[in-house]
């Protein structure tokens, strides 16, 4: 709870800060395929954001990410499934004059997941992560510019709790490169 506050009161600095305006980014992403052979074989993941930013100038800006995110992969052993909840501190940059292409990197401090796996094993994951994304978001509204990005993303997992409370020290990781639709409000900028 004092990590919360510590993080928020830093939070409300920024915003005291900001010099042009405030941002507010969206990203949805949903990919599903499937193999059928004598074993059908289905894979989806989903992953969702939104990021409230201060913007420390013309082109450079600060915020806060939270992403939720799930995989699945349904095979004849069985369907193994992860997903969860990851939040931590964002920086971005505008790559061009008209700010139709930006730079942004999240380090997820919180970086929570729940792992079953294809024989219903359920574990609590916790760990940290990293988000590295170039945007793409040509100014077609007065505020709202709506995009394409492509992600990366990588989740490394050094906690593992089983049902019966015990912890583990484990190195498990999950990552990608994603396609999303990206949607880039701007409040407030001159």
């Amino acid at each position: 709870m004092i990590a919360l506050r510590i993080v928020m009161s830093l939070f409300g600095c920024l915003f005291a800060e900001a010099r042009a305006g405030v941002l507010v980014d969206q990203n949805l992403m949903y990919l599903q395929n499937s193999m059928n052979t004598n074993a059908t074989e289905s894979t989806s993941h989903y992953h969702a954001s939104i990021t409230l930013s201060a913007t420390m100038s013309k082109d450079l800006y600060f915020g806060w990410k939270s992403n939720y995110f799930g995989d699945s992969q349904q095979t004849s052993a069985g369907t193994m499934s992860v997903s969860g909840l990851e939040m931590g501190p964002r920086a971005g940059y505008y790559l061009t004059k008209g700010h139709w292409f930006s730079l942004n990197l999240a380090y997820l401090a919180i970086h929570n997941a729940t792992y079953t796996s294809a024989s219903g094993v359920v574990s609590k994951l916790s760990g940290s992560g990293f988000d590295f994304e170039l945007a793409f978001h040509p100014d077609s509204l007065s505020k709202l510019s709506p995009g394409i990005s492509i992600l990366y993303h990588l989740g490394t997992y050094s906690t593992s709790q089983d049902s019966n409370n015990t912890v583990s020290t484990v190195t498990y990781s999950r990552n990608g490169v994603y396609p999303s639709i990206y949607l880039h409000w701007r409040f407030g900028e001159e």
